[in-house]
């Protein structure tokens, strides 16, 4: 019985957690450190995680500020990760090499990524591509694998020979079976 109560105890603090907003805690693995800084640059202090930790590290222009912090014994990478919350920074990590960039640069390079994918969709050529049905109706289908489609994309349907004919862009008919 206290068994069950201790795991549903858990269990409502995990909820009551996420619905507070909070994320369960991370674990650190980097070697621990003990810093006392007073008014360092956020650049500085990056390049001093860079001699601790082995990573390349790449600051974005737009990353300014001060740090002050006496910490002891943390691990390195839970010291990056507070100053970088605190200063409102991202970090996106490619093999050894670590970009440090503003919410606002990685928002805005996603949003460009995203362009360029519907740039890239809105370009590809269209192919047709035909499915002859045995067990099932083709009209039937179409209103279903319709959802499946890229805007571009359309079905028509051969009711005398129960054939499909989807016309998309490939990385679509790829999906479609």
């Amino acid at each position: 019985m206290w068994r069950k109560a201790g795991l549903l105890l858990s269990a409502g603090v995990l909820i009551a957690a996420n619905v507070a907003g909070q994320q369960p805690p991370r674990r650190f693995t980097g070697e621990p450190v003990s810093l006392s800084l007073k008014n360092v640059d956020v650049r500085d202090f990056l390049r001093l995680i860079h001699e601790i930790s082995g990573l390349n590290i790449v600051v974005d222009p737009a990353v300014g500020g001060t740090v002050t912090l006496a910490m002891k014994d943390v691990p390195w990478d839970q010291a990056l990760d507070v100053v970088l919350r605190n200063h409102g920074l991202v970090t996106e990590l490619e093999q050894n090499v670590l970009r440090v960039m503003t919410r606002e640069t990685a928002r805005r390079e996603q949003e460009a990524h995203r362009e360029l994918a519907e740039a890239t969709r809105a370009a590809a050529p269209l192919q047709t591509r035909f499915y002859r049905l045995s067990y099932a109706r083709a009209a039937a289908m179409a209103p279903i694998l319709q959802k499946f489609l890229s805007p571009r994309g359309w079905i028509a349907v051969d009711a005398r020979s129960n054939t499909l004919i989807i016309t998309d862009i490939p990385s679509v008919l790829q999906r479609v079976p």
